[in-house]
């Protein structure tokens, strides 16, 4: 078969460090008549690219500039979530999906957003309020990429399973750390308040990945149901978890008593904790 050769337009991609861009190059190519075969070198020679005319340092520069717009669209939803922009974080995060931000790294933004939101509440530096406005706005975030993320479960650190002890009514307190747990990475499992202990193990066994438990108790009253649920939960015999444990009269002394791997003084502690115990 007669062949001959010719220049033809190419789409080359590379790919360094994370980040792949694209050129349109010419290149060589070898014609047949019922055949089309590319002759591409993809190997660098002489800083050159052979047949493509591209050199190492028009390569580097078009990476770091893509680098440089991937971390500002980042910083962007980053700032929106901190700052509790609800109604743009959605079409923040879209925008960064379309100029190539991976839905990973966007998702990580909002989680270091998150960890600093939570530093914020135990310093005193932001209050309830404000917790839950961020928390909202990156809820509106996830929103946008759950999509692209569904059924990837190297993006959640597990499932947390969390609940307020028998007998104990209160959910405000419970509701801002499951709201920060989340926010790390988790995916929550809210069993409401006045939770019987069984309830926690049957919880346990009913869900995928469960990696952390996280019991609740506002009482002073409560504090023997926070005990017994702990125990009931280590002597349920299912391994793969840690259990954590938190509220008004808890203290971390009281924690390591009734076996619980973790204690947290509020939301946003709560967070940080969760994670150092799961990895």
């Amino acid at each position: 078969m007669t062949k001959k050769r010719q220049k033809t337009n190419v789409l080359v991609k590379y790919k360094a460090n994370g980040i792949e861009v694209t050129f349109h190059v010419i290149a060589d190519a070898m014609m047949g008549e019922d055949e089309y075969c590319m002759e591409y070198i993809g190997a660098f020679r002489e800083g050159i690219f052979r047949n493509c005319g591209l050199s190492k340092k028009n390569i580097a520069h078009k990476i770091e500039s893509k680098k440089e717009r991937i971390m500002s669209k980042i910083a962007g939803v980053k700032i929106l979530v901190e700052t509790g922009k609800s109604k743009k974080v959605g079409a923040a995060v879209q925008e960064a999906l379309d100029a190539g931000v991976a839905a990973q790294e966007i998702l990580n933004g909002m989680i270091d957003s998150m960890g600093v939101v939570g530093e914020k509440f135990s310093a005193g530096e932001i209050f309830v309020p404000e917790m839950l406005i961020a928390a909202k706005s990156m809820a509106k975030g996830v929103a946008v990429l759950k999509p692209l993320m569904a059924g990837d479960n190297s993006t959640s650190l597990g499932t947390c399973i969390i609940g307020t002890v028998a007998g104990d009514l209160h959910d405000i307190g419970k509701n801002l750390v499951s709201m920060m747990i989340e926010s790390a990475g988790f995916t929550m499992v809210d069993l409401g308040v006045d939770v019987p202990d069984e309830r926690f193990v049957e919880a346990i066994k009913e869900n995928d990945n469960v990696t952390l438990v996280a019991c609740s108790g506002l009482l002073t009253t409560t504090m023997p149901s926070l005990k017994s649920a702990v125990e009931t939960i280590k002597a349920s015999g299912l391994t793969g978890f840690k259990v954590i444990v938190g509220g008004a009269p808890v203290t971390s002394e009281f924690a390591a008593e009734i076996g619980a791997d973790g204690y947290a003084e509020d939301a946003g502690s709560a967070a940080v904790k969760a994670k150092e115990l799961v990895r």
